[in-house]
């Protein structure tokens, strides 16, 4: 028998992952130490995977839906072992459960796919070059709605600076203009809201 602890969003969802758990006969459900913590995302992936170094000690599932590819390598270096769909079937809830206890990973073949893109498919949607740390973090600040005066503020730079690297990020992503690069920079995994 796995034992799982459940960290969900609600108590009615925890009573449905708990249902489903024992329904399957090889789970006892844990309120202390377990081998294996479930823990529901819910609209917010940072806050479950702040809940998940709160139980470093065991092996960790998320459930989230539409994680991109650095959402999903953010959840791998985090320590979780297997990232289900909200839609996942009690079989494949018990098969990750099992899978992660035995510390081994699961992944779905669409995450597989944004985790290992194909040779036939060479960056579909990647960036040709990707962005600078510091570009990183002023597009990070762009989605925050701050001006170039507040961003050169935030990060200790002059403004020529601040346009020179939103000139910068825009051509990479390819975009027209700031708020498009937002929007593909949350699209794309670049940056987390």
């Amino acid at each position: 028998m796995v034992r799982v602890r459940i960290v969900a969003r609600s108590a009615v969802s925890a009573a449905g992952f708990e249902a489903v758990l024992l329904a399957g006969g090889r789970c006892e459900i844990s309120r202390s130490a377990a081998d294996v913590v479930l823990v529901e995302a819910g609209l917010s992936l940072k806050h479950a995977l702040e809940r998940v170094r709160e139980h470093s000690e065991s092996a960790c599932i998320v459930i989230a839906d539409n994680l991109s590819r650095r959402e999903l390598l953010h959840a791998l270096h985090s320590g979780v072992l297997a990232v289900l769909p909200t839609a996942c079937s009690p079989e494949e809830l018990l098969a990750a459960i099992e899978a992660a206890a035995a510390g081994l990973a699961a992944f779905t073949p669409e995450q597989l796919e944004r985790l290992l893109p194909s040779a036939a498919d060479p960056g579909d949607g990647d960036l040709s070059e990707p962005l600078t740390a510091r570009e990183s973090q002023v597009l990070e600040l762009l989605a925050q709605g701050l001006a170039n005066k507040e961003i050169s503020a935030a990060l200790h730079v002059s403004e020529h600076t601040v346009k020179f690297h939103v000139s910068s990020i825009i051509a990479k992503l390819g975009v027209a203009g700031r708020t498009e690069a937002v929007s593909r920079g949350v699209r794309d995994g670049l940056i987390l809201l």
